[in-house]
This record gives C-alpha cells, sequence and structure tokens, in this order.
C-alpha cells in the first residue's frame, strides 16, 4: 500500500493553521461569467419579449467607490420606462389564461434550467454584487428553491375572483449586495400568481437579473412574461411616477426615501424598506456564537449603501463587559477590504459616505461612548466600527445611518429589551440569544416583527413569510401568504388625494323636539360620551323620513380619544386568550338572538325594509368568526434548514375602519368582529345620518357580553373628515375602509405614516365571497415566522 509524504514545509502550514485557526485562501474562477459577459459584449440595454434590445449609445457603469465594472449599459428616459411596461401587453393573453397548472409547468422548468447552469449564475451573482462566492451559492439555492415552491403553489392553491384579474407588476430591487435574493422572494410568487412581471434592478448589480431573464427564455418561457429593464435606483426620483402607471402593481425593496413618490395614486403599491437588523443578547446565551452571529450579519449585508448595513445590538448588562470583549477580539481578526474577494468582509464604500460616517463616529466619540475600530485592513476606505453603550435617544439610533456600523445598548430586564424594540416601530428582523427556550418563545411573541431566529441568523426559505412590519413596510414574501399579497384587490381611484376630509363638519345642539325621543353620543371605553363640540346631527327614518333621533357629530379630539383608549386595553385583549375571545362572541351571538324583537323594528324603521334576514347574517357571523379563531392558530412549517420553523397570527393593533351606510347593523358585525377576534382594538366611523343606532345597540350587547371596555369604540359624524384624521393618527396600525372616494388619500398617508390599507368591498365580506374571509384574516393579524435551529446530538 502507498502512503503519500508530506512534506516538512507543509506540515509547517498545516501546524500554523490549526494555531492560527486561518484557512488555507482559496482561488475563485470567474471564467464561466466572464465567458458569458463576452458572449454579449460587455454591454446591455433592456430585455423585452425574450429579445435583448441593441445597444446604441452607452455610458460606463462605476460601482459605489468609483471602480469601474466590466459592463456598459443603455441609459433611457421616462418614455422608454413607460414603453417597457406598455410592450408585454401585446403577448400577455398566452400568459394570463393559461391554468394554474401550466404555469407550474413552466416554473418547474426554469428551476431545472438554473439548476444546469448553478455555477454560472453564482459566479454572475458575485460580480454583480462584491459579494463572496460560497455566499453566492448559497442565493443561487434559494432562487431555485423559491421557484419550486411557488411552482407548487400555483399548481394547487385555488384563488378565484372574478374581480381581481391578473395583469402588468412592476418589481423594483434596489438592493445592492444580495439582488438574487431579493429576486428571489418576488418573481417567483408575481409569475405564480399569473401576473406578468417588468423587472426594474439597480444598474450596477443587474447582470443577474439579464442572465435570470435569459435563463427564463431556454426554459420556453412565453414572450413578454418577464421584461428586465436596468436603472441607478438611486435616480428614481428623476423619473415620473406617471412612467409606471401601465403596471397595476408596484412592488419595490429598498430604501425609504427613494419610493415615497412611488405610491401614486394610480397604482396598487407594495414596499419592503431596509431596517437596521437587531440582535439581543441574553446573560443565557452562548456569547461566542452570539458575537460571531454579529459579525455575520456585517459580512452578510456587505453593502455599506444601505440601512441594512449595520446592526443594532441589545445586551444585557450583566454580561455586556464580556460580550463587548469578545467582539473586539473577534473583530480585531477580521481581514477588510472593498476588492480583495478572500477578505472576511468586503467594504466598499464611497468618499463622500465614508466622511459622512466619520462625523457621526466623531460625534459619537465627543459624546463619550467607546469607539473601537477593525484593525486587519485591505485597501477599504472605512473600517466597520463597534460603538459601545449608546442610549436610544441617541442620533446615531434614529437616523438612518448606511454604514457598516456595530452599535451596542444596554438594558437590564428581559421587559425592557422587548420594550426598546417595539418602542422604535422598525419591525426589524431580529436574533434572540438564548439558551433558554422557554425565553426565547416568550421574547420572540412580545416582538413586534414578522421575521425572529433564535440563536441564529439570516436564514431563509421559500415556504416561510417574511416581509416588512410599521417602519419596515407592507410587503410579504414567502410562503402562501406571500403568494396571495399578489393579487390586485386595490379600488377604484379619485382626485380627492389632498382635498379628501378637509371639510370641517358642522351640526347643532340638542333641542327639544316632541317628535325626536331619542339622543346618541359617542361610545368609547364601553360606555357614551358627549362629543367635544357638543353638536349633533338628526337621523331620519328611511320608512316615512320622520325625524328618529339626535346622534353625535365628532370631531378630530374625538378620534385622539378613542384611538388612545383603543391603544390603551388592546394588549390586555391580546392576552385575554383566543378561547375567552370565542367564548365572548358566542355569548353576544346569543344575545343578539335574544334582542331579536326589540332591534328587528328599529332596523326596519331606519332601513324602510324588512330586515329579518339581514338579523339572522348577524347571527351567524358571530358564530362563524368564533369558530374561526378556535381553529385557525400556529403551525410547524417544513423547510429545507435544520430545524423548526414556528408560524403564528398575531393582531395588528389598533384598526380604524369605515362601516358601509347599507345594511346597517350586517356592515358593522362583519367588519368589527373579525377585527376583535383576532384580539385587535376598534375604531369604528359610522356616519351620523345613516343608520348608526345599530351600531350603538350592538356596542351595548358586546360590552354586556364580555368585550373589555375600549376594544370597540363608535365614532359617529362625517365619514370623510373622520377617516382624514383617524388615517393621520400615529398609533392606528390599520385602516379599513369602504368609500371607493378615499383610496388615494389612504393609500399615499397611510403608506408614509406605516400603515396597512384594505378596502372593504362589500357590506357582508366574509359570506358574498368565500376568498374574502381569509383576506380578512390576513388583513386583521400579521404573521410571524420564528426560525428555531437544531443539532446538538450530531453537531460533531
Amino acid at each position: 500500500m502507498k502512503t503519500s509524504t508530506i512534506s516538512k514545509e507543509e506540515q509547517e502550514k498545516i501546524s500554523e493553521m490549526f494555531k492560527t485557526s486561518e484557512s488555507s485562501p482559496g482561488e475563485n474562477s470567474y471564467k464561466l461569467a466572464e465567458d458569458w459577459l463576452t458572449k454579449h459584449n460587455h454591454a446591455f440595454s433592456r430585455f423585452i419579449d425574450n429579445e435583448f434590445l441593441e445597444v446604441e449609445a452607452h455610458h460606463d457603469i462605476y460601482n459605489r467607490v468609483g471602480t469601474k465594472i466590466n459592463i456598459a449599459l443603455l441609459e433611457i428616459d421616462s418614455e422608454e420606462l413607460k414603453e417597457a411596461f406598455q410592450s408585454p401587453e401585446k403577448n400577455k393573453d398566452s400568459w394570463l389564461n393559461i391554468s394554474g397548472f401550466e404555469r407550474s409547468h413552466y416554473l418547474y422548468r426554469i428551476a431545472e434550467t438554473i439548476t444546469k447552469n448553478y455555477e454560472l449564475f453564482a459566479q454572475v451573482e458575485s460580480m454583480s454584487s462584491d459579494k463572496h462566492l460560497y455566499r453566492a451559492m448559497k442565493d443561487v439555492s434559494n432562487f431555485i428553491q423559491s421557484f419550486n415552491y411557488y411552482a407548487g403553489v400555483a399548481g394547487n392553491v385555488k384563488y378565484s375572483n372574478d374581480e381581481i384579474k391578473p395583469g402588468v407588476v412592476c418589481v423594483i430591487s434596489g438592493e445592492y449586495n444580495r439582488p438574487l435574493l431579493s429576486l428571489s422572494w418576488k418573481v417567483a410568487s408575481v409569475l405564480a400568481a399569473g401576473n406578468i412581471v417588468v423587472l426594474v434592478v439597480d444598474s450596477i448589480s443587474c447582470c443577474s437579473a439579464f442572465l435570470f431573464a435569459e435563463l427564463c427564455k431556454l426554459s420556453g418561457l412565453p414572450p413578454g412574461v418577464l421584461n428586465v429593464v436596468p436603472l441607478y435606483t438611486n435616480d428614481l426620483l428623476a423619473y415620473s411616477s406617471w412612467s409606471f402607471s401601465g403596471a397595476i402593481k408596484v412592488i419595490y425593496t429598498g430604501e425609504t426615501p427613494k419610493c415615497l413618490w412611488l405610491d401614486d395614486e394610480r397604482v396598487s403599491f407594495e414596499a419592503l424598506l431596509f431596517q437596521r437588523p437587531v440582535a439581543i443578547v441574553y446573560e443565557s446565551a452562548d456569547l461566542h456564537s452570539a458575537a460571531i452571529a454579529v459579525l455575520e450579519i456585517l459580512s452578510f449585508n456587505n453593502s455599506p449603501n444601505t440601512t441594512r448595513s449595520g446592526c443594532s445590538v441589545y445586551v444585557q448588562a450583566s454580561i455586556k463587559e464580556k460580550f463587548y470583549s469578545l467582539l473586539e477580539a473577534k473583530l480585531s481578526k477580521m481581514k477588510i477590504s472593498y476588492s480583495d474577494p478572500k477578505a472576511d468582509m468586503i467594504c466598499n464604500i464611497s468618499d463622500s459616505q465614508s466622511l459622512l460616517l466619520s462625523e457621526y463616529v466623531n460625534n459619537a466619540g465627543r459624546q463619550g461612548f467607546k469607539v473601537v475600530s477593525a484593525l486587519n485592513l485591505k485597501n477599504a476606505v472605512f473600517s466597520p466600527k463597534l460603538i459601545f453603550d449608546v442610549p436610544t435617544t441617541s442620533e446615531l439610533l434614529r437616523e438612518r445611518i448606511q454604514g457598516p456600523l456595530i452599535i451596542t445598548t444596554p438594558f437590564h430586564t428581559v421587559k425592557e429589551s422587548i420594550a426598546m424594540f417595539n418602542h422604535n416601530k422598525l419591525g426589524s428582523e431580529v436574533s434572540v440569544w438564548t439558551e433558554k427556550l422557554p425565553l426565547a418563545l416568550e421574547v420572540s411573541r412580545k416582538l413586534r416583527t414578522r421575521t425572529v431566529w433564535v440563536n441564529t441568523q439570516n436564514v431563509f426559505d421559500a415556504a416561510v413569510s417574511y416581509g416588512g412590519l410599521g417602519l419596515g413596510g407592507n410587503s410579504i414574501e414567502g410562503g402562501t401568504e406571500g403568494y396571495f399579497t399578489r393579487f390586485n384587490s386595490r379600488a377604484k381611484t379619485s382626485d380627492k388625494t389632498d382635498l379628501y376630509g378637509q371639510e370641517t363638519p358642522t351640526g347643532t345642539t340638542l333641542k327639544d323636539d316632541p317628535n325626536i325621543k331619542h339622543n346618541y353620543e359617542l361610545h368609547t371605553g364601553g360606555s357614551y360620551k358627549k362629543p367635544s363640540g357638543g353638536t349633533y346631527t338628526v337621523l331620519n327614518s328611511l320608512k316615512d323620513n320622520s325625524p328618529f333621533a339626535y346622534v353625535a357629530v365628532c370631531s378630530s379630539a374625538d378620534i385622539e380619544g378613542a384611538v388612545s383608549t383603543a391603544v390603551a386595553v388592546q394588549q390586555k385583549w391580546d392576552d385575554f386568550g383566543k378561547y375567552k375571545r370565542l367564548q365572548v362572541l358566542r355569548k353576544a351571538a346569543h344575545a343578539l338572538l335574544s334582542k331579536e324583537k326589540e332591534l328587528l323594528p328599529i332596523l326596519n324603521d331606519l332601513t324602510g325594509s324588512d330586515s329579518k334576514k339581514e338579523f339572522q347574517e348577524c347571527v351567524e357571523l358571530l358564530n362563524l368568526w368564533s369558530n374561526d379563531t378556535n381553529y385557525k392558530s400556529g403551525q410547524l412549517v417544513e423547510t429545507e434548514t435544520c430545524g423548526k420553523v414556528l408560524q403564528e397570527r398575531y393582531p395588528s393593533g389598533v384598526i380604524g375602519i369605515q362601516v358601509f351606510d347599507k345594511e346597517p347593523l350586517l356592515s358593522f358585525v362583519s367588519t368589527v368582529i373579525p377585527a376583535i377576534a383576532y384580539g385587535n382594538a376598534v375604531v369604528a366611523l359610522v356616519k351620523s345620518e345613516h343608520c348608526s343606532i345599530p351600531a350603538f345597540k350592538m356596542c351595548e350587547i358586546l360590552h354586556s357580553s364580555g368585550v373589555h371596555g375600549g376594544i370597540v369604540n363608535v365614532i359617529t359624524g362625517p365619514q370623510e373628515y373622520l377617516t382624514r384624521h383617524l388615517a393621520l393618527n400615529a398609533s392606528v396600525d390599520s385602516v379599513w375602509y369602504s368609500q371607493e372616494d378615499a383610496t388615494s388619500f389612504l393609500h399615499k398617508t397611510c403608506f408614509t405614516n406605516t400603515k396597512r390599507v384594505h378596502f372593504c368591498k362589500y357590506s357582508n365580506e366574509a359570506k358574498l365571497k368565500e376568498n374574502l374571509q381569509e383576506a380578512l384574516v390576513s388583513e386583521a393579524t400579521y404573521l410571524k415566522s420564528i426560525f428555531m435551529p437544531m443539532g446538538d446530538i450530531f453537531a460533531n
């Protein structure tokens, strides 16, 4: 048997590697990517209708540090961008009219084609994003999994709604450091839902998108289904929002300031906005693993030109000194460069950004914060920094700082760490570090975010939902939840964007009138209260147009009071538990049924018609939603990761609801009950002059059945005026509206104020359309994914 001998020199190298724990540097070959670029003459324009358009006059592309990239692009204007949305219209029927089963075959073929070109795709992605090749390979694997997963969804999950038609969807990827991962979350689900895609990508990292388009063509995807347009996402503001009006929906990933103008009244809009990731380290954590993970966040998000590039770390005070020492020691060993692919972190930051970051860091030093810099630099313009013991009031945490900064903040108790995270309403992805599983699960439940990693970081799977919450945006990626959001359900628009609800309401004071026997005030906190302005209006019966009652005309001050009341009691109602809530709703159904003889005559007089059917449907709805909350709970999601993912629904918070004019009791029950069934508090807006009394009667029944005071609040008055002030209130988390005139104003206002918006078209949302029940559940809650890794027995 032959034995191989190792030279003395090699033995010394191996011995040194074990002493220093450093691996031998490997060589990364990009030959496949270079050959592909050469095939296209290192120049691109647009990919429209399965064809690369000719490149005539072009300009060179430079990366963030001013280094020329080995490609050139044709610059386009707003007119040409608009044409990119009109071109797919010619061939859209070939894709829109096929079945979900047929679409699934196309998606499977795309996944197979990408698998065959795995190495090429990874090399192009690595070159485009300055990312390490091994990280790019992980992204390609995730990309393939996304298409396989949504191929299965398209073939098996049914979504039937005659009023929701697929169309052209614009996907804008402002990602620089992980463009492929960004695309995988969106494109597969958009295609699975039967839409045509116009992909607008950052010019600097567009090569992956062009290669993807070429592979889709090789897979047999019909012409016009996938189109690629490169733009400088930094210059998005230079393009008119009119350029995107050919799309039925715009889905954006990137920075907040660049997308505010995109929420135009012509187009439905989704956004996943960059936020700084957060790590919470408790005293029971494996500190070495947590320190490595914090630095891994910097390496994973290696683009210093996004707010996602840094990291906020909350550290329990009892272990902060030990943890800080570990962070310093591990950062000092990291190799930092902007051009060396063998470095631990590629920090490609511009001179102007470096000056801005240096100013922030110098201010931190002058304020007495300890600042530590990475030492092992090679060609780096700016080195990553550790800034210790920064309070939550500091500008370092309040401002959207773009750069490789790790900012630590100490806390003393678990409750304090939860309050610190929830206070900023950023909805960032968060990792929780503790060896105590009960603590990890309790903390994960309390944090207001869609993604929680327990003792791990940056794990993604196509079967698991991921997205924005609060200031993190309103887009959802992954899972069936991400699939259903791709269907356009926005109401028709109006021209009242700025003028909506500006007219101040008027009313009259109470007068002694023998014909009016009742007067109703606003209902907040479980009791009736006088309106702040002291004004009322007369509600007339539709049966004979006779005066029926005085009803309060509320103002913005009443909105503020109702919202404050709802915020104060919402968490207690959520903690009450779903099983106790369903018992309350069943009790309310029995109470409503027992009051049929009392309420039916009132309904008949107010509506001028027989309301028996409406009354019966209200009782059915109370029972329906009590049963619905009973069987809809969390689930364990099967993923390709080593571990389990727990998905649970949590209440949105405080929901403002415009109640329909028609079928007053049914309209109130069909929207308010699903909201409170899932733990939300409600501020319901009811027109004073249009059948507001049934809403008050229902409030009395709910309160007597056990619904906490302040969970259901009824405000009466002009709906436009009240809706405006409700949408502008920062404590409201979601707005459900029924007036089409409110569409433009609400979508524009609620996006800038980080609220979710839902259009309720029917007075009975849950029963007229079967799938609308699922839509209401989705709007009343947000889905949280908790990643729990496993692996201890076979770790070695």
